[in-house]
């Protein structure tokens, strides 16, 4: 079977050829959201616009107003460069106590994925 793209981190596979691929469009769609929550702006060659650097909010002080930030910025990376994926829900899990965080995103793909789920865990605790 021929794959969509590669899987990364890149990982070798006889089976595919040298490289494992992806090979559903679900898979394809929830590795590049992935890569754009990731993603910090200009470590993308040539777009320093893209990403959402969630790096760069993981020292920040998780209140409202940073997971707004965050919320926000996720909704317009994602229009920008995947503009066919809804997100339906971005979701927080505070600790604030130990200032840990965790995110949940539900979105869908028209005649795709429906209520797929990425869970983004920046800590040991998420439920």
């Amino acid at each position: 079977m021929n794959g969509i793209g590669p899987s990364l981190p890149l990982t070798v596979d006889d089976v595919d050829g040298h490289f494992s691929l992806i090979k559903s469009i679900p898979d394809e769609v929830q590795q590049n959201l992935i890569h754009i929550i990731m993603t910090n702006p200009g470590e993308r060659t040539m777009d320093g616009n893209f990403g959402v650097g969630m790096r760069k909010f993981l020292f920040e002080q998780m209140v409202p107003q940073t997971t707004a930030r965050i919320e926000s910025k996720i909704r317009s990376q994602v229009s920008r460069y995947m503009p066919f994926v809804n997100i339906d829900k971005v979701l927080f899990n505070l600790n604030e106590y130990e200032n840990l965080l965790g995110i949940k995103i539900v979105y869908n793909v028209p005649n795709v994925a429906n209520n797929a789920v990425i869970i983004l865990d920046f800590t040991q605790h998420f439920v």
